[in-house]
């Protein structure tokens, strides 16, 4: 059956990209979400566009929440965050504890995981990391604002289908791993969220970025990130569904 071939897939992705979650990073506070001004119209975009039906549809990211937007707006049947922070690792752990709790619902969700958030990130500005994460969850878009998304990624977080490494975007070895594991189980890479990741690596690491990219991302594969009109524009040829959400 189809879910027996999603959860033999994730334990494979597990198994054969183990050895790489021991990349040193940042273990600075993470964004909780997003604050990109073209982020919802992207969502909005991401919703409407269809995803291949006969594909099982992974979405790879970094960073925080908006990757759940971004996950239910494709209907992801798995999700591989990759990030260089530990801290994402245990936000995402502090998501996954709260929505397997029976009495979670998508009215409660939010200050349930500010009160788990609070003893760690202490934040007290308005403008803090609080504030973007209450308004990322507000937008039309959002994975919160509807049963069928809610329950949607609830269900990927119960079955083990969101999966968090520690590891790093210009590391050629993690994507030849993926591209190969993808191929072997017949998988679409369906989106990739970057941030503004690409604006923080040296030269040399942005050019192993963008082949990174292409090598695990095919012609309807959305790349969404955070980069200037320049950049993007330089790079529409080699990667045609580039999307950017600039702050």
């Amino acid at each position: 059956m189809f879910y027996h071939k999603i959860i033999s897939i994730q334990t494979s992705i597990l198994s054969e990209l183990g050895y790489q979650n021991n990349t040193t990073g940042d273990d600075s506070t993470p964004f909780f979400h997003s604050n990109e001004t073209g982020y919802e119209k992207t969502i909005k975009k991401l919703t409407k566009a269809k995803a291949n039906p006969n594909a099982q549809v992974i979405h790879l990211g970094v960073s925080g929440m908006q990757n759940l937007d971004i996950i239910a707006a494709r209907s992801s049947n798995l999700a591989i965050i990759i990030d260089r922070n530990s801290q994402i690792q245990s936000y995402f752990l502090a998501i996954k504890r709260i929505l397997l709790l029976s009495d979670t619902t998508k009215e409660n969700f939010h200050e349930r995981l500010i009160q788990e958030l609070k003893p760690t990130y202490p934040f007290r500005d308005k403008h803090s990391q609080y504030y973007y994460l209450k308004n990322g969850l507000k937008h039309d878009n959002s994975w919160i604002n509807t049963n069928a998304k809610f329950e949607h990624i609830r269900k990927l977080f119960q079955e083990d289908r969101i999966v968090i490494f520690r590891n790093d975007y210009s590391n050629p070895a993690l994507f030849s791993t993926i591209k190969e594991w993808a191929d072997t189980n017949s998988a679409a890479i369906d989106s990739i969220y970057f941030s503004n990741l690409y604006h923080y690596l040296t030269s040399s690491d942005k050019e192993l970025f963008f082949e990174n990219l292409k090598q695990v991302s095919n012609p309807k594969t959305f790349l969404i990130g955070g980069m200037t009109s320049r950049v993007r524009k330089a790079r529409r040829r080699s990667i045609p569904r580039l999307l950017a959400s600039y702050y």
